[in-house]
């Protein structure tokens, strides 16, 4: 990701020229709901690396209702929140999203734009590296999605993004990080409300 001069200039860049729609000056209501009603924020727990864990659950999540520039504001928000986390900076992240319930009208959000968005902001952007990513219970046209974006993925990225099938997601995720620290929608033992850490939301200064 190159020096802290050059990622700050990255960071400068994408927040206030590429994508200032994502980068509001207050954060969105939806970003406080995620966390309170237990279906997308940071784990409390970390994994064995001592690496924080961001998670979301899709079948929470209604498109009629909150856009998808909404649901990335808050995602910034949070990564904001996360640069004064010394796990985060030191261990680096892993991101975890269950995509059961993902239907045609979440499909519809996740456009082009919208992946080279999220590929810019969230990996290139910030000094935090995403050690892993994986999309469980996924049905099979997210992989179609995924080959929208592949081309434009570096090859460690792509080494480290992993889509699971319904058949199978839980029983791999499992190999890597124990259900006892997971929430309920990831299989895991802690009811979904408990399984998240509450941050206050501060954009940087």
């Amino acid at each position: 990701m190159g020096n802290g001069s050059s990622q700050l200039k990255i960071n400068a860049e994408v927040r206030f020229n590429e994508y200032p729609e994502v980068f509001p000056e207050n954060p969105p209501i939806i970003g406080y709901r995620l966390q309170a009603e237990g279906y997308g924020g940071i784990l409390k727990a970390r994994d064995k690396f001592g690496r924080r864990i961001m998670c979301f659950n899709t079948a929470e999540w209604n498109p009629d209702e909150v856009s998808m520039d909404q649901l990335t504001a808050s995602l910034t928000f949070l990564m904001d929140r996360l640069i004064l986390d010394k796990d985060a900076i030191n261990n680096g992240m892993l991101f975890l999203q269950n995509c059961d319930g993902f239907g045609w009208k979440h499909a519809k959000q996740y456009t082009l734009h919208a992946m080279k968005r999220h590929l810019n902001i969230f990996w290139y952007s910030y000094p935090i590296k995403f050690k892993g990513v994986y999309y469980v219970n996924c049905p099979s046209y997210v992989g179609y999605l995924y080959k929208m974006i592949k081309p434009f993925l570096k090859k460690k990225i792509q080494e480290r993004i992993f889509i699971l099938t319904k058949d199978k997601s839980f029983e791999m995720l499992h190999e890597k990080l124990p259900p006892k620290i997971l929430p309920k929608f990831l299989g895991g033992d802690i009811e979904n409300d408990r399984a998240l850490e509450i941050l206050e939301l501060q954009p940087i200064k």
